[in-house]
């Protein structure tokens, strides 16, 4: 039992050494890192998306189980919403981690751009023959709204405010995809807005439903539209170049100018950098594979990264974007230095503290030098044989202090060569005036009884 208290302490010692707390405190707060990193990985993301039946959140369905596959084990997880208002609002009040929503609807006030899902181009488009080239025309008309929506509304209403055309003198009809082409057969609409990606199905259609015959349908150009976006940055101006649109001529027969809105998805500022950079680079991996299953993955592209926009992008996508990405000790070399530094400093204080016991055991031990002295002293002083037998038994009392103290460890080779010094030097200074007590008596008188040997 007593060797293996002895070597326990002997480790103890060594352990509470600064160099090895020093290295116990690193390899702890590596540890720490790579524990945090594992559970990041692991869990479990919130993206709000909506309304129900959208291609967004078609897009977002087909794109779930194809990211977690990338991601590692973190799952992604779809909270449908009722449109891009309502998911902006889950991620400011936390009740996601992204969202799909749009640049002219609502930006979450606490979120930074992932990636842009898909521009879409705004395309006012008049039937051939009608006389319709430019948006002042539309006053009094009757104007097919495509997809239908109450966004979709705001954004021909904002275009025909700038035109100086109160959107009251306009009749706003919504439709459905399938419904443009009997609502201008029927001679419902003289003229469709249409907000879709250039190059979608969807605008595509519109156009061919305005063709008459051999005659072309007029496409109106928002002239105004570089200052609709000056004055709201939701908007960006965009041209659709000559040719664009396939046919029996020309279409636009030159570049036509008009305004764009773009559907984002969004992350909570707050949200790590490392998860935000895996699903960009996840995103981006497997972008080629989603196009056949879902078109809309073609439209998917990079933001502006320069400061100063709109809305921010997040640090984690700029990352990926600019090809700087952190390695594992660039996200958190910062918290093992201070983590280290932190535990460093309570090893520190801890060594303190076992350095402090050693030297007051130290202390102790080496007391007895002391005492051994002081026996000597007396020894030399002694009048009669019972106090040197009293000072023999205190050097041997002073010797089994000295052997337990060599046995817990708390003697170095110096210390014990001093205790056995002394030891000596008490029984010699004993033994010394024992004898010159007995030849300064004659023997008659003399009481005095033989020493017991040394142990």
């Amino acid at each position: 039992m007593r060797p293996f208290r002895r070597t326990l302490r002997r480790s103890f010692l060594v352990l509470t050494s600064f160099s090895s707390l020093l290295a116990i405190a690193l390899a702890l707060a590596v540890i720490a890192a790579f524990t945090f990193r594992f559970v990041e990985r692991g869990q479990t993301l919130r993206i709000a998306v909506g309304p129900p039946g959208s291609a967004e959140l078609r897009f977002i369905e087909a794109l779930q189980p194809r990211l977690r596959q990338e991601l590692w084990q973190r799952r992604l997880e779809v909270f449908p919403t009722e449109g891009p208002l309502a998911s902006a609002a889950a991620v400011d009040d936390g009740r996601a981690d992204l969202a799909v929503v749009r640049s002219d609807i609502a930006i979450p006030k606490k979120a930074a751009i992932v990636f842009i899902l898909h521009k879409d181009a705004v395309l006012l488009a008049a039937r051939a023959g009608s006389k319709l080239d430019k948006v002042a025309d539309l006053a009094g008309k009757r104007v097919g709204i495509v997809p239908g929506s109450e966004a979709n509304r705001a954004v021909l209403d904002t275009i025909l405010t700038h035109a100086a055309v109160s959107p009251a003198s306009v009749q706003h009809i919504f439709l459905r995809p399938g419904d443009i082409a009997s609502a201008i057969e029927k001679n419902l609409i003289q003229a469709v807005l249409v907000v879709a990606p250039l190059g979608d199905s969807l605008a595509d259609e519109v156009v061919s439903a305005l063709w008459r015959g051999k005659s072309a349908p007029e496409l109106i150009a928002i002239k105004d539209a570089e200052a609709i976006a000056r004055r709201d940055p939701a908007f960006e101006k965009v041209d659709i170049p000559a040719g664009f649109f396939a046919g029996r001529t020309t279409l636009p027969k030159e570049d036509l100018t008009t305004l764009s809105v773009s559907y984002l998805v969004v992350a909570r500022q707050s949200l790590a950098e490392s998860v935000v950079t895996d699903i960009t680079k996840g995103l981006f991996a497997i972008r080629q594979e989603l196009t056949p299953e879902i078109p809309l993955a073609r439209y998917i592209e990079a933001p502006d990264t320069t400061r100063g926009g709109r809305v921010p992008v997040h640090p984690g996508a700029a990352a990926y974007y600019d090809a700087d990405e952190k390695s594992f000790f660039d996200r958190y070399g910062d918290w093992i230095y201070i983590g280290a530094m932190l535990l460093g400093g309570v090893g520190s204080g801890l060594a303190a503290v076992v350095s402090s016991l050693r030297a007051r055991s130290r202390r102790a031990a080496l007391a007895v030098i002391d005492r051994l002295i002081d026996i000597r002293r007396k020894a030399h002083e002694a009048r009669d044989a019972d106090t040197l037998r009293s000072l023999s038994d205190a050097v041997d009392d002073a010797s089994d202090r000295a052997l337990h103290r060599a046995r817990e460890s708390l003697l170095d080779e110096t210390g014990l060569e001093s205790i056995r010094l002394a030891i000596d030097e008490a029984r010699h200074a004993i033994d010394g005036r024992s004898r010159e007590l007995e030849t300064s008596v004659p023997p008659a008188v003399s009481a005095i009884r033989p020493l017991a040997p040394p142990r």
